[in-house]
Formats: C-alpha cells, sequence, structure tokens
C-alpha cells in the first residue's frame, strides 16, 4: 500500500529532490529519521535503467554513538564541539534544547560574513565576542561526504590554560570522525546495495536475455536488501510456477486434440 506521497514542498521531503536533481549516483545524508528522532546516516542510491531513473533506494543506520561522542566531548575544561549543516542549523550539540536552532542564535556576535568562513570549515582560527560567553575561540572542518561541519569552540579564557593539548584533540576528533565516516559510506555501499544491483542485472537478463527463471539472489541477511532479495525469489517462483502450468496445460490439450481426431 501507499506509505507517503513525498512533494518537493515538504522541507522533510526535499532531499529527495535534490538528490535525483544532482545526478548523483550515491549521496551520504545525516539527518533526524522521522519515524524514531535519531539522528541516522543514510545512503541513498538511484535505480535506473539504460539511463532511465526508475525510483530511489536507501538504508539508513543510526548514529546515536557518534551524537554522544560529540554531545560529551570537552577541549579543556569548557570547550565543546558540535555540528552544523550548510544553513547553519546546529544538528548535534551536548545541548538538545540547541538542536534544529541557528547558529547564530547561539552565538550573538557571528554575522554573516563570520558565518560563511565557518562553513567552509578550512579549520580557520578566529575570534568573536559573544554578550553573554565574552570572547569564543571558533574553528571548523567539513566532515566528508556530507555537508555537515563539526565547530570547536572554546572560551578564550581557557584556550591559553593548554593551547597544544587542546590544538592536537581537535585535530584528532576531526581525523577519527571522518575516518568513520568513510568507513562507514564504504561498507554501506559495498553490503548494502549489491543485491539492489543483482536485482537489476537479474530482471533485465529475464526481460531481455535468455529469460533464466532459475535465477536466485543469494542474499539472506535481515535487512531492507536481504527483504527485496526474497521478495525477488518468490516473484520469480512463482512466474516459474505458472508457466510451468500453462506448459503442462498446453501438453494435455495437444494430446487431447491428438486423441480426438484419431477418433474421427
Amino acid at each position: 500500500g501507499e506509505l507517503k506521497t513525498i512533494t518537493s514542498d515538504s522541507d522533510a521531503d526535499i532531499w529527495y529532490f535534490n538528490f535525483i536533481h544532482s545526478r548523483k549516483r550515491y549521496e551520504l545524508n545525516i539527518d533526524h529519521d522521522e519515524a524514531t528522532g535519531n539522528i541516522t546516516g543514510f545512503i541513498n542510491y538511484r535505480i535506473e535503467d539504460k539511463g532511465k531513473l526508475l525510483g530511489v533506494g536507501g538504508v539508513g543506520k543510526s548514529l546515536n554513538e557518534l551524537s554522544s561522542v560529540i554531545g560529551n566531548y570537552r577541549i579543556g575544561e569548557n570547550g565543546i564541539v558540535y555540528l552544523i549543516d550548510s544553513n547553519g542549523q546546529i544538528k548535534i550539540h551536548g545541548n538538545k534544547k540547541y538542536i534544529d536552532l541557528p547558529i547564530t542564535d547561539r552565538i550573538s556576535g557571528l554575522d554573516e560574513d563570520m558565518l560563511s568562513q565557518l562553513l567552509k570549515g578550512n579549520q580557520e582560527v578566529f575570534t568573536i565576542y559573544d554578550q553573554e560567553k565574552g570572547d569564543l575561540v571558533l574553528s571548523s572542518t567539513v566532515l566528508p561526504s556530507t555537508d555537515w561541519v563539526l565547530v570547536s569552540e572554546i572560551p578564550k579564557s581557557d584556550l591559553y590554560q593548554d593551547i597544544n593539548q587542546s590544538i592536537i584533540k581537535t585535530a584528532l576528533i576531526g581525523a577519527v570522525l571522518s575516518f568513520l565516516f568513510i568507513l562507514l559510506f564504504a561498507y554501506v555501499i559495498k553490503r548494502s546495495f549489491k543485491p539492489i544491483d543483482d536485482i537489476s542485472s537479474a530482471l533485465l537478463s529475464i526481460a531481455e536475455g535468455d529469460r533464466d527463471l532459475t535465477q536466485r539472489i543469494n542474499y539472506y541477511a535481515n535487512d531492507e536488501a536481504g527483504v527485496l532479495a526474497k521478495g525477488f525469489n518468490k516473484f520469480v517462483s512463482k512466474i516459474s510456477e505458472v508457466i510451468t502450468s500453462a506448459n503442462t496445460i498446453g501438453i494435455k490439450l495437444n494430446e487431447s486434440v491428438s486423441t480426438t481426431s484419431m477418433e474421427l
């Protein structure tokens, strides 16, 4: 049955239209899962036949551990890190009340020019004055394969307590997060989308090739791709049974016609 209808006017569905217009084959997207509300990494996959778009497949992986690590991480005594998207909205923060709020609402001294520099994620360090927190030292780095930016925020008064150690920690967490995202991206694509490619190849072989209905997808994992493979195998099996039954009926009819002809 129909689960939902997506529209380009919905903020929750805009990712789909952005993805199909991008012409990318794969995309890693991080967002809140509509069903659970958890931070989730989504791998979206374009399904095509001879260059014609048939649809978009995907699989999601919860990133609750990542959210916990970032929320609890500290640089020195009061320095924190958090994630923002390409629009400057806070996506992962130790204080949940800031999630989905613009970073400019949290840091009063952050104007459009400074926000633009922060979103570039080139690890430039600059100082901003906030009315409540005083002088803050900010730096940022872009997470690979995403449009999210890891921001480090340190009170200037804390920075000079152990500046070398703070810089090393910030660099390390950025490197570790980048490595984890690359591994996640590569692993999910390799494991989750191979059955989809196998199913596409098998369907094309049945439709245009030797019409071999004995083909099966040998993938038994208990996930979305596994359900898809199981459904495909059942589908092909049913078609094979129908064709076998039709052949049997045809043979019997021919025998009946032959017998009748001989009697006449």
